[in-house]
């Protein structure tokens, strides 16, 4: 979602940017409302050429550094992402400016989409986090890497990143006062229990997790293009399916799309569980967000409806997971 820029501040830098850059005068600038990480900017040109400009705060230097590093090697790949065009620091920002990709986050386009552009473009993210997980080396240990040696968040194995989430997690359901979650801590301390042996299994490989709902464009049916890389996560690539399930089920749509990516990896029954494990515990995450305030200065709040509708995705989750029926 984007809305016409009102901030002068950053409406005199964009344009002066875009001129020492490109020498074009500008004429619109558009703000993207969603992200938390970067001021991001659609900016038209006076010969209606459009481009894409991240402003980065300072707090947030290293994912501006990490975009930079992970842009410029995945670029290598042939991937449908964006070229870096200029970069470099202005003032107390550090700044970048992008070709323009045209498209739709999934999310706002998924009502429209046929079944079979859904399997089409699951094919297409299987095929790109393939390449990128045969060709980008493992990392030496489990993490969220904004360079090949430079981590967020750095993990023993993938057992303890699920164990630290799993604590996060129960304890927003032992203190929330909107969901009513308190009575089913143990059965998702339980299923932390019974999946471990196959957490202990899993290697640092790289993989993109948050190419869900967001973050993937959409034109015209088909796969565009992928955004906002600022850093590559090394663990279990089944993690972003279970954020995109999580991401549909709130947004009160199907599963197919998440069904055709896991046809598509032909995952078997265990595999499809731990999906939906990562699915309970996103939906857990996206309660936890109500409440908060993001750079656009907008509050995250949830209506009723809003709030019982959270509360039904996340205990049909959890009883698809204890049956045993993990379809999507």
């Amino acid at each position: 979602m984007k809305e016409l820029n009102k901030d002068l501040e950053l409406d005199k830098i964009i344009r002066k940017l875009i001129y020492e850059h490109l020498f074009y005068e500008v004429k619109e600038i558009y703000r993207y409302t969603t992200g938390y990480g970067h001021l991001v900017f659609q900016v038209i040109t006076e010969k209606d050429d459009n481009f894409i400009v991240r402003i980065t705060p300072p707090e947030n230097l290293r994912l501006y550094q990490g975009a930079c590093f992970w842009l410029q090697q995945l670029k290598q790949l042939n991937l449908p992402i964006p070229n870096i065009i200029a970069n470099g620091k202005y003032q107390k920002y550090h700044y970048m400016i992008l070709n323009y990709i045209p498209g739709t986050d999934l999310n706002h386009i998924y009502p429209n989409l046929t079944d079979e552009e859904k399997r089409e473009i699951t094919q297409n993210i299987v095929k790109i986090q393939s390449t990128i997980e045969k060709t980008i080396p493992q990392a030496p240990k489990i993490g969220e890497y904004t360079t090949d040696i430079d981590a967020n968040e750095i993990y023993l194995n993938w057992t303890a990143r699920i164990e630290n989430f799993t604590d996060f997690c129960i304890k927003f359901m032992q203190e929330s006062k909107l969901f009513n979650l308190k009575v089913h801590c143990n059965d998702v301390h339980k299923l932390y229990i019974t999946f471990i042996p196959y957490f202990d299994k899993i290697e640092p490989k790289p993989f993109l997790d948050d190419a869900t709902t967001k973050n993937v464009l959409i034109h015209n049916g088909k796969l565009s293009g992928i955004i906002d890389l600022d850093w590559l996560s090394f663990g279990d690539k089944l993690f972003a399916i279970g954020l995109t399930k999580a991401s549909l089920l709130s947004s009160g749509y199907d599963c197919k799309y998440t069904n055709y990516w896991m046809e598509e990896l032909k995952l078997s029954i265990i595999e499809r569980r731990v999906v939906s494990f990562y699915a309970l515990f996103f939906c857990i995450d996206f309660m936890s967000e109500i409440g908060q305030t993001y750079n656009n200065g907008k509050t995250v709040k949830a209506s009723d409806k809003e709030i019982n509708h959270r509360m039904k995705v996340f205990e049909d989750i959890l009883n698809e997971i204890k049956s045993g029926i993990c379809a999507g």
